[in-house]
């Protein structure tokens, strides 16, 4: 899950926009 919050970060997208 960690992985998946650095690389949203760096596509500058928010893990909770990927979700919804």
């Amino acid at each position: 899950m960690e992985t998946l919050s650095k690389i949203a970060k760096a596509l500058g997208v928010g893990v909770d926009d990927l979700i919804k």
